[in-house]
């Protein structure tokens, strides 16, 4: 007794002068932040499912939202056979295969999956059920990882269940290639990264002109598609000058809005200048650059001021462990940005009004959510992006090409996935009602066909409890 109590007191002793730097910690959010970042590496060494080779399915009697027009064909039928679609027409004029699953269709609404083209998984193979269960069938991961392309592959190969997965190489930033005055050591690293497999290089905000206009120039040599923040440096007649493929985020184009605006202090409150907004859309529109939204990006810096509800939404039963202790305790930056009430009467209304000038114009917009940013679920997201979209004022199928055509084209795969048409991806989702009536009918999900592997709501199911028990 006498020993467990002097072993008691040490305890306490040692800790004393630790007290005052613990609730430092707390209190900016540090301790929390570890224990999340740890979670994220513990999580990453979690298995994917296994992938099982796809059966020859036929879907009767739906009613088909193919995504090359906005006109639903009523009572079709759709053969899946060896992952594609093999045919497709009026029930009646489709004979079933006797070696096909059939799968009744009627009263259904059925779409092609969906495209999350701006993701950040931590290489955690759980988000893969998030996304799967959320009908997205598709993403694309905005921080390259050696094992992101190796994930790749092997759902191509179907060897795990998972979206089909596109990446990014690292982002190149300024901090980390000091082109300023190694020339040679910018053209190294994108020489790295397409060695390494990487197709799409991801360019930060950070950049100086003379590094950008390197990195652009040894990726258009190497036939690359580039995407990523506006430099300051260049700002969009830049970007856009130089055959950027697509800007991430519909935000990072406000450097030409904010009125004498200073990249050392974003989040000032700025006069923005809407009078150019013709001007700059045609310097988008000229370049035939595509645009990644994220309106929910800035949404949740809104949002989240109001911690308690933020935190009570339903999806964040599926944000990694330790992830509401560490937004609570970050509230402190709230301190460091623009304030709701700048958010909710100015920025985030001419974010909407900025969207809706670029679809007006024919810019292609796609479907991305930054998730995995912590309180960015993943799939959830996605459902709350459409939502968005069309507050912005798109049609709900405006909206949903964003995720599906827009998304194919952009990166040049548009006769492999993005709708339903013969010879293309079984990439499905089955829902309950109708989407072009309400977005928020996404939601509905029946079923999920992944490359034609069926996933009925059980499955789904399924696939999100082995969530929510493995990060519990």
């Amino acid at each position: 007794m006498t020993g467990l109590r002097w072993r008691t007191c040490c305890v306490v002793i040692i800790l004393i002068p630790a007290v005052g730097v613990g609730i430092r910690l707390v209190q900016n959010g540090t301790v929390f932040q570890k224990l999340y970042e740890f979670n994220q590496e513990r999580l990453a060494s979690h298995q994917p499912l296994s992938g099982t080779s796809a059966g020859e399915i036929a879907i009767t009697g739906a009613r088909v939202i193919d995504m090359t027009s906005e006109h639903i064909r009523a009572d079709y039928t759709v053969i899946v056979r060896e992952g594609r679609i093999a045919a497709l027409g009026p029930s009646a004029e489709i004979s079933v295969p006797i070696t096909a699953e059939e799968i009744d269709g009627s009263d259904a609404y059925l779409m092609p999956g969906l495209a999350d083209m701006h993701v950040h998984t931590s290489g955690i193979p759980l988000a893969y059920n998030l996304f799967l269960a959320n009908g997205i069938t598709t993403i694309r991961e905005m921080h390259g990882m050696e094992k992101y392309l190796e994930r790749a592959q092997q759902v191509a190969a179907g060897k795990i269940l998972g979206p089909t997965i596109y990446t990014t190489g690292p982002g190149i930033r300024a901090d980390s290639t000091s082109a300023l005055t190694n020339v040679e050591e910018v053209r190294t690293k994108v020489a790295e990264q397409y060695d390494a497999g990487y197709r799409m290089l991801k360019i930060h905000d950070s950049l100086s002109a003379a590094t950008f206009g390197i990195v652009m120039e040894e990726a258009k040599t190497r036939g690359m598609y580039t995407v990523g923040h506006v430099p300051y440096s260049v700002r969009i007649e830049g970007a856009t000058d130089a055959g950027m493929d697509e800007l991430a985020h519909i935000h990072s184009l406000h450097q030409d809005f904010f009125r004498n605006f200073d990249p050392e202090n974003v989040f000032d409150e700025y006069v923005i200048e809407e009078k150019r907004i013709p001007e700059i859309v045609a310097m988008v529109q000229g370049a035939d650059t595509a645009i990644c939204v994220t309106l929910i990006v800035n949404q949740a810096l809104s949002d989240s001021q109001d911690i308690e509800n933020y935190l009570n939404r339903p999806e964040m039963s599926y944000e990694l462990p330790w992830a509401e202790l560490y937004m609570r305790s970050a509230a402190w930056y709230f301190d460091k940005m623009w304030p709701k009430s700048y958010l909710d009467e100015t920025y985030l209304p001419w974010l909407n009004k900025l969207t809706k000038a670029m679809h007006d114009a024919g810019v292609r917009l796609i479907l991305g959510t930054d998730s995995g940013v912590t309180g960015l679920v993943h799939g959830f997201s996605t459902h709350e992006e459409l939502r968005l979209l069309v507050n912005a004022g798109l049609s709900p199928y405006e909206a949903l090409l964003t995720g599906t055509r827009n998304a194919s084209s952009a990166v040049g795969d548009e006769d492999d996935w993005g709708t339903i048409e013969v010879g293309k991806r079984a990439d499905l989702i089955l829902l309950r009602e109708n989407p072009l009536d309400d977005i928020g009918n996404i939601k509905s999900i029946l079923a999920v066909a992944k490359s034609g592997r069926w996933l009925d709501r059980d499955k789904l199911d399924e696939m999100l409890e082995e969530v929510r028990r493995t990060y519990r």
